[in-house]
């Protein structure tokens, strides 16, 4: 307790605080000196103090001071006063002088806690602001390298605390930015540059890839730099949704097929469509219509079409305006094409147009009932052909199985058993022409027709044709002059070309002219040749060809006569196959016909020169006749009894032995065992086939000549024939020439 003799000293003590100091009776209540000019000694400390009207919060009979201030030790506490709306908060400090004496001060927060409240509530409001926006706060110490962060920059990098150093900081950047992480920083610390700068890190909590935008400023003063860092990953992600969506629809604008235009209506005063304005064009409006984008966009739609009528003016107008769609198909005569319209409107006043070039469309259409008319057409030559077919098969057969019979009869003179003969013969060469045609028009028609281009001696070709045409036609040559036309000593007479397929093409076209011309003059040869091309001609004085059937004389199945009324034989494959062969040897086909005075058939083709280190094969002159100067041995391989007998009579006349064998094995076998000079070998046989046979034979007898005869006749059927090894071919059905032929190639010549 103060007594009179140190009160003053103590008041003086007081007095000289910088801060208000009471001293407090903790048992009686009351304030015992103070500094506080305002208060008198004696007045109550909780009414002075806390503006209370009894003690302050009394628990077990003790007031809030005595229960801190029960001892030596310096103490404090917060004590609120007043009611809801005006209460205030006090801070109290201080500590015990004496036993029922405090030194206690007292200070007003309320101000404070209240902006401290605030500024937690704040502070939780920027934190969440931090995660929605996903940005973070940051601080930066020049001199010790740390960043202080706040939470939404702890979330974005992961981090388990708000500090983390520089270097640990780099150990997030991905290594593609890390330089320029670097110079921002270094430009930051060295120079006090700010920096606004993108790059990627990874998060080491998840290990996600995240896009960063880091923002700073310097403040020399306190050496301390200050920002913000963005996690932009989201906002990339969607930029690049919505660029792609842009760019799917700026490619689907630029790359659709049909034409497309934005267009917006103009309004007179009166409301009424006084004009169209185009807005933009993708490029295939530009390709159909002619017209550069550039050119037309924010231009009147008359600008280019000076001829649209108000009429559709009015009609695009009415879809900007009502927004209801049109779509028709009209003809532009200006493009002539058709074109299909269609009209709709995204917007009050504007309006888009889809067009699409229907012109095929249309013209298909058109072209249904002729294609239709074709069909009909197709079906009744199909019939027509049938027909044909079945006369041309039928009287060579007939000539055939008829005189066959005739000749088994008894009492036939010699000279009418050769003369039944001829016919037969001549009967099985028209058969065998026939059955030729038709595989040469199929190898066309596949595009498995074979060339082979060797050197040929065109007055050499010519006369050879005029040879065989001469002894053949020789009754018909009574009535009709025959002539060639070669080419003269002063021109070139060699060229480059497939030779069979020249004879057979100049064939046909003779074989025509004779077939329908009946007096006058038939005429082929060489028109002119030159360095560029070779120009054939086959020219006759027969009934010639109308204008109306020339466009399709040379498709197959088709002839200038038709139906059963027709006064020559055959079924229009001639001069289809002429037609084919011609395109094939790169050349082209004239024709110039006039009924009741003739044709003239040219054959252009190119003038090709024999290419390098070939040579021109000479043809053999000798005998294909001959005999033999000692007898050989054929060995044949055949299971069909009439091929067998063909085969065993032709050779054995020509004074070789022969040996057949059905199974081939049987033949391989009887050739290990004995010698033999030539062996013929069928492709089809019951055990195993030609080609495989041939490949053994050969493998065992490589110098033993194998020919193979084959009822096959397609390209991939001689291909496969020499494929297997063999040393000739020859195409059924067998002839004694063809037989002879090779008889006399692999052991007369041979020997």
């Amino acid at each position: 307790m103060l007594t009179k003799r140190n009160k003053p000293m103590a008041q003086e003590v007081l007095d000289a605080l910088p801060d208000t100091y009471y001293v407090v009776n903790i048992n009686r209540k009351s304030i015992v000196q103070t500094n506080d000019k305002k208060v008198k000694a004696g007045a109550a400390c909780y009414a002075v103090l806390f503006n209370r009207t009894e003690p302050c919060n009394i628990k077990k009979g003790q007031c809030i001071c005595q229960l801190n201030f029960s001892d030596n030790k310096k103490n404090e506490f917060y004590i609120s006063a007043g009611t809801a709306g005006s209460q205030r908060h006090f801070k109290v400090k201080g500590s015990l002088l004496k036993k029922q004496l405090a030194l206690i001060t007292v200070q007003d927060e309320t101000d404070f806690l209240e902006q401290k409240e605030a500024f937690k509530q704040n502070t939780k409001r920027l934190q969440r602001a931090e995660q929605l926006a996903k940005f973070g706060y940051w601080e930066f110490d020049v001199q010790t390298k740390v960043f202080t962060t706040s939470l939404g920059g702890k979330l974005i990098y992961g981090l388990e605390k708000n500090e983390i150093t520089l270097e640990e900081v780099r150990t997030f950047n991905l290594e593609a930015y890390q330089d320029l992480f670097d110079s921002a920083m270094k430009a930051l610390i060295k120079e006090g540059q700010g920096f606004d700068i993108p790059y990627k890190i990874r998060r080491k909590n998840d290990n996600q890839i995240r896009s960063i935008r880091a923002l700073a400023t310097y403040l020399p003063a306190r050496k301390m730099a200050f920002g913000i860092v963005h996690d932009v990953t989201d906002t990339e992600k969607l930029d690049i949704v919505k660029r792609q969506h842009q760019e799917y629809l700026s490619l689907l604008f630029e790359n659709m097929n049909n034409a497309f235009a934005q267009h917006r209506v103009v309004t007179n005063d009166n409301g009424q469509i006084s004009d169209v304005i185009v807005m933009d064009v993708n490029p295939c409006y530009e390709t159909l219509f002619g017209i550069k984008r550039e050119n037309i966009q924010n231009k009147s739609i008359r600008t280019f079409f000076p001829d649209l009528s108000d009429e559709w003016v009015e009609k695009f107008g009415q879809v900007a305006l009502t927004g209801k769609a049109e779509q028709f198909i009209d003809y532009f005569s200006s493009l002539e094409k058709f074109l299909e319209i269609s009209i709709y409107s995204p917007g009050q006043g504007y309006f888009v147009t889809s067009i699409n070039d229907v012109t095929k469309r249309v013209e298909a259409e058109i072209e249904l009932k002729e294609t239709k008319e074709k069909a009909v057409e197709s079906d009744r030559l199909k019939t027509l052909f049938l027909a044909n077919m079945s006369h041309e098969i039928r009287t060579p057969l007939n000539g055939i199985l008829g005189f066959s019979n005739l000749l088994s009869q008894d009492g036939l003179s010699n000279e009418n058993r050769l003369y039944y003969g001829k016919i037969i013969e001549n009967s099985g060469k028209r058969l065998m022409t026939i059955i030729d045609d038709i595989i040469d028009v199929s190898m066309i028609q596949s595009d498995q027709i074979k060339i082979d281009f060797t050197e040929i001696d065109v007055n050499e070709l010519l006369n050879e044709i005029f040879t065989v045409y001469t002894k053949e036609k020789a009754e018909k040559l009574t009535r009709i002059k025959f002539k060639i036309k070669p080419i003269t000593k002063d021109e070139p007479c060699l060229f480059y070309s497939d030779k069979s397929r020249l004879f057979q093409v100049l064939n046909n076209l003779l074989d025509n002219a004779f077939k329908f011309t009946e007096h006058g003059s038939i005429e082929f040869g060489v028109e002119s040749i030159d360095q560029k091309q070779v120009v054939f001609f086959v020219k006759d004085t027969g009934r010639g060809i109308r204008v109306d059937k020339q466009d399709y004389i040379f498709d197959s199945f088709r002839q200038a006569e038709e139906g059963q009324t027709r006064s020559h034989e055959g079924f229009g494959l001639g001069l289809a196959i002429v037609a084919g062969i011609v395109e094939k040897l790169d050349g082209k086909i004239l024709l110039d016909s006039v009924p009741g005075k003739g044709s003239v058939f040219k054959i252009v083709l190119p003038h090709n020169r024999l290419p390098k280190n070939t040579t021109r094969d000479e043809p053999n002159r000798d005998n294909v006749f001959a005999h033999p100067k000692m007898p050989k041995k054929v060995v044949s391989f055949e299971d069909e009894e009439i091929s067998i007998a063909l085969l065993r009579t032709v050779v054995q006349r020509q004074g070789y032995e022969v040996i057949n064998f059905i199974n081939a094995r049987e033949g391989i076998e009887y050739l290990r065992k004995n010698s033999a000079d030539l062996v013929l070998m069928d492709v089809k046989l019951p055990d195993v086939n030609g080609y495989e046979a041939t490949k053994i034979i050969k493998k065992e007898f490589p110098d033993l000549p194998v020919v193979i005869q084959t009822a096959y006749a397609m390209a991939d059927d001689r291909k496969a024939a020499f494929e297997s090894g063999c040393d000739d071919l020859i195409a059924k059905p067998l002839t004694i020439d063809a037989i002879h032929q090779q008889l006399h190639k692999h052991l007369v010549v041979k020997e």
